[in-house]
């Protein structure tokens, strides 16, 4: 019947997922659980090893004739193809979001996905101050990204140097064209005459694209982007590998002791296989 096959197919997806359907047995390791140290490392694995890479990009925009800083940190709006443009980067965080880290509400966008998270600091979505020239509470987020997403509807060529910082390492430059395309290039910046990332995809400079597929492809190309600074520069090891190994360190620490576990083990295993048939 319907019913014994949703079931069936239910335990075996789940036997699948928790390592039973190999040819070798699974061992299954109880921890202690009165341990305090234990629980505290618990309580921390996601936290100090999160199963997402966390990115954080700067979202400019220029307008026709601006080539300072000062001028481009002041937009607080723009174009409508713009404003369509970042609405499918992300969904914008509340002020009372705890993954909101801004002073200013609904500033950041955020995305997420099994994988990755990305905040988007929007320099339009971020209140402009009267009276500060430089508007310091803007750049304080772009001006320490890494990624910089930018919207040019100048007629002259963007310079990665115009908003100065430290890091800034990659800019994913897009020029809106007249037909519903955009025209994408991408600049990297060199240490020591190299580029500090390499190749990294899916979009490239040159290429012409969809407005339609653009923010799907801008948030693909700054994941890779990141990865691909934080491999060859900054050599951080990758966050997923460092939690299987915190895990394991873990239960090697504070695994319980029993007197057989491998028949332990093995009866375990008999006992879900048996259920499986038994439906």
């Amino acid at each position: 019947s319907d019913v014994y096959k949703r079931q069936t197919q239910s335990t075996w997806v789940f036997l699948t997922h928790a390592g039973f359907m190999r040819f070798s047995r699974p061992r299954i390791s109880l921890l202690d659980e009165n341990v305090e140290k234990l629980q505290i490392l618990v309580k921390s694995l996601d936290k100090n090893f999160p199963l997402r890479l966390s990115i954080k990009v700067g979202v400019v925009y220029v307008q026709r004739g601006q080539f300072d800083q000062e001028a481009i940190l002041h937009n607080d709006k723009g174009s409508q193809v713009y404003e369509n443009f970042i609405k499918t980067l992300g969904k914008p965080l509340s002020k009372a979001d705890s993954r909101h880290q801004g002073d200013a509400q609904a500033s950041f966008l955020y995305y997420a996905s099994r994988m990755h998270e990305i905040t988007f600091h929007v320099i339009t979505m971020m209140k402009t101050k009267e009276g500060d020239v430089q508007q310091l509470e803007k750049k304080k987020y772009v001006g320490n990204d890494s990624i910089h997403i930018v919207w040019s509807e100048n007629d002259r060529e963007y310079s990665p140097g115009v908003i100065t910082g430290s890091f800034n390492f990659i800019h994913l430059i897009v020029h809106p064209l007249r037909n519903g395309l955009c025209r994408v290039k991408v600049k990297k910046k060199k240490e020591n005459g190299k580029a500090l990332a390499k190749f990294f995809g899916p979009l490239m400079s040159g290429m012409t694209v969809s407005l339609k597929v653009l923010g799907a492809l801008v948030r693909c190309t700054a994941v890779n982007a990141r990865k691909s600074i934080v491999l060859e520069r900054l050599q951080i090891p990758d966050p997923l590998v460092e939690r299987r190994k915190k895990i394991r360190q873990i239960i090697a620490e504070h695994e319980k002791k029993t007197g057989n576990e491998t028949s332990r083990n093995f009866t375990i295993y008999s006992k879900l296989i048996d259920n499986v048939h038994s439906k």
